[in-house]
C-alpha cells in the first residue's frame, strides 16, 4: 500500500538565545534562535512520520511558520513512492537536505531527477551530470564508509559569536580545544578594531597549529572587504565567510584575488551566475576564478558540529 501523507502540523519554537548573545554576528547582533518545525503525518501502519525544521533568527518565524501552512494543501494527499520517483519535480510543483543516505543509494539518472534543471542547462545539462556522478560511482562505497567511521569534517563557532565578552570568548576557546576541535570560526563585521583584538584573542587560546576562520554575515562592501581582510591577515584567517552581498559574484573573485591567500566561502548562499546574463558567458571568468572554488570549500566545512559528530542522518 502507498504511504501517503495524511496530514501536516507545524509549530512556532523559539529559544532567547538573544539573553546571552549566542549566535550574535555582524548581521544579526541579538538574535532568538528559533524554528518552524515541520510534521508530516502518514497512514502507515507502524507510524511513520517525517520530521524537518527550517532555521530562523526569530524575527519572522511566524511567517516561516504561515507559509508552510499554505503549502499544506500541495503537499497532504501525495504519496511518499510518488515524491521520491520525481524529486525534481515535487519541488517545482510546491515552488520552489536531505535525508543522506537516501540519496547516496540513489543511481546517478534518480539523483539527478532531484534537481530542475531548467535554469542551468546551458553551463550543466542532466547528461552532462550523470556523466560526472558515474564517473564516482567506482570509488562511492569507499567515501560511504568513512562517512560511517569518521563522520565529515566541522568546525566550531561556539568561542565566536561577535557579543561574547573577551572572558567568555577565552573560556569557551578553551574549552572547545580540550574538546579536541582543530577548526575554530569567529564573526567579525563590527568595529574593525573589536574585530581585531577578538581575533588576537583567539589565536592566544587556539594557537597557530589550528584553523581560524571568520565571517562578516555579508555585511560589508568589496573595497570594505579587502581592507579590514588586509588588517586581519596577521591572525592567518584561513578564508572569511560571506565577506559582501552573495548577489555579487564577481566582487568575491575580486576580494579573493586581492586577500590571497586568504580563501573565501560563500556561506549559505550559492550563486554561479548574475541575473539575466547566460551561465556560459560567466562560467569561465566566475566559476573557475571564484565560484567554483567557493562552493567546494563550504561543501567541505558548512558542517558545524562536535569533534567526532557523523553526518548520518542529513547532508550539511
Amino acid at each position: 500500500m502507498p504511504i501517503k501523507i495524511t496530514d501536516l502540523t507545524v509549530h512556532d519554537i523559539r529559544f532567547p538565545t538573544s539573553r546571552a548573545l549566542d549566535g550574535s554576528d555582524a548581521m544579526n547582533p541579538a538574535p532568538d534562535y528559533s524554528a518552524t518545525y515541520v510534521v508530516l503525518e502518514t497512514n502507515a501502519p507502524q507510524g511513520l512520520a517525517g520530521h524537518g525544521l527550517t532555521f530562523t533568527i526569530g524575527r519572522g518565524n511566524e511567517i516561516s511558520v504561515a507559509a508552510v501552512r499554505s503549502l499544506a494543501p500541495l503537499v497532504i494527499g501525495a504519496t511518499l513512492e510518488d515524491i521520491v520517483a520525481d524529486m525534481g519535480g515535487f519541488w517545482r510543483y510546491i515552488t520552489t537536505g536531505d535525508i543522506w543516505q537516501l540519496l547516496v543509494d540513489m543511481s546517478p539518472p534518480e539523483l539527478v531527477r532531484c534537481l530542475d534543471f531548467r535554469y542551468v542547462t546551458d553551463a550543466l545539462t542532466p547528461d552532462e551530470a550523470i556523466a560526472l556522478l558515474e564517473a564516482n560511482v567506482p570509488t562511492k562505497g569507499k567515501r560511504e564508509r568513512q562517512m560511517r567511521e569518521s563522520g565529515y569534517p566541522a568546525y566550531t563557532t561556539s568561542a565566536g559569536w561577535l557579543g561574547y565578552s573577551d572572558e567568555k570568548v577565552r573560556r569557551l576557546a578553551r574549552e572547545g580545544v580540550a574538546a579536541g576541535w582543530t577548526h575554530f570560526k569567529q564573526k567579525v563585521g563590527g568595529d574593525i578594531g573589536e574585530d581585531v583584538r577578538r581575533a588576537r584573542i583567539l589565536r592566544e587560546e587556539i594557537g597557530w597549529e589550528r584553523k581560524l576562520m571568520m565571517d562578516a554575515n555579508q555585511v560589508w562592501g568589496v573595497d570594505q572587504s579587502i581592507r579590514n581582510m588586509h588588517r586581519l591577515a596577521e591572525f592567518r584567517p584561513w578564508w572569511i565567510e560571506e565577506p559582501t552581498s552573495p548577489d555579487d559574484i564577481l566582487g568575491h573573485a575580486t576580494i579573493r584575488k586581492q586577500i590571497a591567500p586568504i580563501g573565501v566561502a560563500t556561506g549559505e548562499h550559492c550563486q554561479v551566475w548574475g541575473a539575466g546574463v547566460p551561465a556560459r558567458r560567466w562560467r569561465r571568468p566566475v566559476r573557475i576564478r571564484s565560484a567554483h572554488f567557493l562552493i567546494r570549500l563550504h561543501l567541505r566545512l558548512s558542517f558545524a558540529g562536535r569533534p567526532g559528530d557523523r553526518i548520518c542522518r542529513s547532508l550539511a
